[in-house]
């Protein structure tokens, strides 16, 4: 009997940590929805002085799952962190830099640059709830997010 509680407590390892209070978890990150809305620039600037960033959208599941977070809490327009350098074609995600070629869901007939301005993303409830193009000035709500902390302790 000792020497199976002494095997056991020398293999035993345990996850210690998790997201903050009040936010949501979804496949190793967490996930602040924050209702205050700001401009996409001082939202990326909140969200990087928490230790996170605008939430970035790797594909189809993290969409919908965000989708339905939002629909959830009432959110109906909301930026995460796909933004378009000036008179640049090109999507990418802040701070990454990652381009959106693998995945977007943009609404019908956007991005549309409507005004010659709009350089960043929200996600949009309208006909149907996909991506719509914005001018990075306008407030909205936002969505922080940060990779889940798990640490392990080794029992020895």
């Amino acid at each position: 009997m000792i020497r199976f509680v002494l095997l056991l407590a020398v293999t035993v390892t345990c996850a210690l940590g998790g997201c903050p209070a009040g936010w949501r978890e979804f496949k190793g990150y967490c996930y602040s929805f924050n209702r205050e809305p700001l401009p996409w620039a001082s939202a990326y600037a909140f969200c990087n002085s928490i230790g996170a960033r605008l939430a970035e959208i790797d594909g189809a599941e993290r969409d919908q799952w965000l989708i339905a977070q939002l629909d959830q809490l009432n959110f109906s327009q909301t930026f995460v962190g796909l933004t378009r350098r000036i008179r640049l074609v090109e999507w990418l995600w802040e701070p990454s830099l990652r381009n959106t070629a693998k995945y977007s869901n943009w609404n019908p007939g956007e991005p549309n640059n409507y005004g010659l301005n709009e350089e960043c993303l929200e996600i949009k409830f309208s006909a149907r709830k996909g991506w719509n193009d914005i001018y990075c000035g306008e407030s909205r709500p936002y969505i922080c997010e940060k990779r889940l902390n798990i640490y392990s302790v080794d029992l020895r």
